[in-house]
């Protein structure tokens, strides 16, 4: 991974780095819509759940709005 040890640099000593993201693959793509919808929703919400099984705040909607608000 490119940016994996540049990010091991400036993380925090009590943080911890995991890769979340499509497995390896000859193709950029699934080449279908509903794959792709279900791998997109899987990566994100992976990303946004901590080990300890926790949703980050920013996934929540009166959070996620003030962060990007849906009419920006």
């Amino acid at each position: 991974m490119f940016v994996e040890p540049r990010l091991r640099e400036i993380k925090r000593e009590n943080m911890s780095l995991k890769y979340v993201g499509r497995t390896a693959s000859a193709s950029p793509a699934t080449g279908s819509y509903a794959i792709h919808t279900l791998e997109q929703e899987k990566i994100v919400n992976d990303s946004l759940i901590k080990d300890s099984e926790e949703i980050s705040k920013a996934s929540e909607p009166e959070v996620s709005e003030k962060i990007a608000p849906a009419g920006a």
